[in-house]
């Protein structure tokens, strides 16, 4: 908790906007000048069935200072761990703790053998003299265990993964495993699930795979919502209330065992897929973003489970047992595939996305000139074949006032020639800009391409994606010059997003792959 009270765009306080208190009393039962805290292998709060699981409490507020001038005794404790139908299926008492010393004790619970997943709950009490019980409870939740690692193929980029995840390589003689494992596309991912093939990705944020990021969970919750095939967020036959069950596991588990990073703000993909697990974000921010966490996404006649969450380490029950029951889905082709515009649409826009050559123009600096007489449009400052040698340097991915011109207003000029690689062989180029504050005027090889903005109704390009076809201008390894021209009538000025060359033209929606 880091406010009392929810206040807009931060919905994290102990009090809503209604000044109602989001929690009960009884809420709070364990939180005194003494608690108790409970230490698991890795913070793990998922465990496998029959297993034995060791375990520390730490109490707080027996210390030196909180009990000067107190008789202290050794307080007896009392475990007990508590199954859904409210029995106890373990317990213990000081005669059967470990006490390390005054303050922390350690044991063993033994867990119960489970058929599906089991949420419990941990239940400590410690009675002590001469002052009151001290109580605190947490959900731990039990797993059957995945007896066998299942047989995959391996594309090179995930060849690092298999050691953590329950999967083992597929032996030469069995390169027909059902599964494709990888980190990221590539022609040879994209023609194996165009013709059916089943691939997992674990994606890596590189380029050719979705992007990634890490994401704090106090920005916002995990969503598992009832989904466009319902067996397929539920990986196995269940009663409403288990289904409730399992939303309560992500709920609970997703920032404990499963955590990990997140592809970031996927609304524009979320047609083509079947979400399992999302993430919505809406911490500082007057929108609500969409994460994804775990979601499915038919390719072409192929299926393709895309997975950030923690699947991996031996202490990882939900982690892999998870991914086994996922991965079960998809082997045996459920469920039944999505609508043919979707899976080709999904097609389509990978292919088109692995097959776009991109050369961005704003990983240096440009040539630089401000114009505060306006000379530059009679001086031919658009020439190819001007000396700007004398000219300043400066990045086209920030404003020109964070840059050595603070007080700049008015026209200002940026230059630059690159080489066209020797391999693009697109016959369509496009010069990409996505953000310019306020106007400018571009040219390529001396000739005037486009404008955007406009200064008469003052109408800025600060947010405006623009694509210009030079295609013919480019030849592959011939230099291609570049000019902008741009005016700046208040606060921060200039071209300040990236800059790039592509074979396609921006899209209205953001590229899917990194």
């Amino acid at each position: 908790v880091s406010v009392i009270r929810d206040f807009p765009k931060a919905s994290m306080g102990l009090i809503d906007y209604e000044n109602n208190p989001k929690h009960s009393p009884a809420d709070w039962e364990f939180h005194g000048s003494r608690m108790i805290l409970l230490q698991t292998e890795n913070d793990r709060r998922s465990f496998d069935a029959g297993s034995k699981v060791p375990v520390k409490l730490f109490l707080t507020g027996y210390a030196s200072g909180f009990t000067e001038g107190i008789e202290v005794k050794t307080p007896k404790l009392r475990l007990q761990l508590i199954d859904s139908k409210q029995q106890v299926v373990f317990e213990a008492d000081s005669g059967g703790v470990a006490a390390d010393s005054m303050w922390q004790f350690q044991t063993e619970i033994q867990l119960p053998e489970v058929d599906s997943p089991q949420r419990f709950l941990l239940q400590v009490n410690l009675e002590s003299p001469r002052t009151p019980d001290v109580k605190n409870s947490w959900p731990l939740w039990v797993f059957p265990v995945v007896e066998k690692k299942r047989s995959v193929n391996v594309h090179s980029s995930a060849e690092n993964l298999l050691e953590n995840l329950p999967l083992e390589k597929s032996s030469p003689s069995g390169t027909n495993a059902n599964i494709f494992l990888t980190r990221k596309f590539d022609s040879d991912v994209l023609e194996l699930l165009k013709k059916g093939g089943r691939v997992l990705m674990i994606p890596d944020g590189s380029e050719g795979s979705f992007p990634t990021q890490d994401h704090w969970f106090l920005r916002g919750s995990v969503a598992t919502l009832p989904g466009k095939h319902d067996e397929w967020h539920f990986p196995f036959q269940m009663s409403i209330n288990e289904k409730v069950n399992e939303q309560n596991m992500f709920v609970e588990l997703q920032h404990f065992d499963l955590a990990g990073p997140v592809v970031p703000n996927i609304e524009n993909i979320l047609p083509l897929t079947d979400p399992m697990v999302l993430l919505w974000d809406s911490h500082d921010m007057r929108e609500v973003k969409t994460h994804g966490l775990a979601f499915r996404m038919d390719v072409g006649d192929g299926r393709l489970l895309v997975t950030t969450l923690n699947h991996g380490g031996a202490t990882n029950s939900v982690g892999r047992w998870l991914l086994d029951k996922w991965l079960a889905q998809i082997e045996n082709d459920l469920p039944e595939p999505m609508p043919a515009d979707v899976r080709a649409s999904a097609l389509a826009r990978l292919e088109s996305e692995l097959n776009r050559q991109i050369l961005p123009l704003h990983d240096s600096e440009w040539q630089f000139q401000p114009d505060p007489t306006e000379q530059g449009v009679s001086g031919r400052w658009f020439a190819p074949e001007l000396d700007d040698s004398e000219w300043g340097k400066i990045r086209v991915d920030r404003h020109w006032e964070g840059q050595g011109h603070k007080a700049l207003d008015h026209w200002a000029w940026y230059r630059r020639s690159v080489t066209i690689p020797n391999d693009w062989k697109s016959p369509t180029t496009y010069l990409n800009f996505t953000g310019i504050d306020d106007y400018a005027d571009i040219y390529v090889n001396g000739e005037k391409i486009g404008s955007v903005g406009d200064i008469a109704k003052k109408e800025t390009a600060f947010e405006a994606r623009l694509s210009l076809d030079v295609s013919r201008w480019v030849k592959p390894g011939k230099p291609l010059q570049i000019t902008v021209a741009v005016y700046d009538w208040f606060g921060a000025g200039g071209i300040f997003r990236p800059v790039t060359l592509s074979t396609e033209p921006l899209s209205a929606n953001p590229p899917i792959l990194k």
